[in-house]
């Protein structure tokens, strides 16, 4: 933990009621989706149809593969075992 993470735990240990519990928790809440949606914009302007790239499959064995395209949160990539529905955080660019 980093020195702001400790700071934000020992302050969330002083609050003393379920509404003031229930505002930091919504507030994380929204922070959570922000940095969710700016990864995965980010992630999106590195991947496009075409380009070759490494995956991890369910069993944690690496698979190389195109991607066929680029949706939302995800990319359809071919490989010699099949397509998959791939979220972008698991794929990393062949060299």
């Amino acid at each position: 933990m980093n020195v702001l993470t400790k700071s934000l735990v020992k302050d969330i240990k002083l609050l003393s009621t379920t509404e003031e519990l229930n505002d930091v928790i919504e507030a994380l809440k929204i922070q959570q989706k922000f940095i969710r949606a700016h990864t995965s914009r980010s992630a999106r302007l590195i991947f496009a149809k075409g380009d070759k790239v490494n995956v991890n499959d369910s069993r944690g064995l690496p698979l190389y593969g195109t991607v066929e395209k680029v949706n939302r949160t995800k990319a359809i990539v071919s490989t010699s075992s099949g397509r998959y529905n791939v979220p972008f955080s698991i794929m990393t660019l062949a060299s």
